[in-house]
């Protein structure tokens, strides 16, 4: 164990000469405080360029990730927005129709009770009545009048 004391002791008496020499000598023969600080900086800020440029890989992979579920969103709900309308247009559609069937139905019935009306008035038989011998038969005692009556009633009817 002695040894390995002693090879600790050698090495760190070594480097301490290293930088006596190197802050001596300006850094020509070792390295000078100034230079190790220096390096030590360089290397921190190394340390540092690599995180932030992580950080900011980790942004944008997480700002793309956003736009794309918002772009999602928007196409899943303008594609919703075009079924709503289109099953709006649908019922509609079939609502004109209905009415438009409604329409032709009523007229269709009408039409068919007319006719049938038409055709009950065509069938009935119709009597003619003559009155001319009502008058001559002496029915009334004033046959002028009767027969002005029965004039404005049928008149009337007509």
């Amino acid at each position: 164990m002695g040894i390995g004391k002693i090879g600790k002791a050698f090495k760190s008496v070594g480097r301490g000469l290293g930088r006596l020499t190197g802050n001596l000598t300006g850094g020509l023969i070792g390295e000078s405080d100034a230079e190790r600080n220096q390096k030590r900086l360089i290397e921190e800020q190394r340390k540092e360029a690599d995180r932030q440029a992580d950080l900011y890989r980790q942004q944008i992979t997480e700002e793309t990730k956003r736009r794309k579920e918002e772009s999602d969103r928007a196409t899943a709900e303008a594609q919703r927005a075009r079924d709503e309308q289109a099953k709006l247009l649908r019922e509609t559609e079939e609502r004109a129709a209905a009415e438009e069937d409604f329409k032709k139905q009523v007229v269709q019935d009408s039409a068919s009770i007319t006719n049938a009306l038409l055709n009950q008035s065509a069938n009935k038989q119709t009597t003619n009545v003559d009155y001319s011998n009502a008058v001559n038969a002496d029915i009334t005692d004033n046959k002028d009048d009767d027969i002005d009556k029965l004039k404005k009633a049928f008149k009337r009817k007509l």
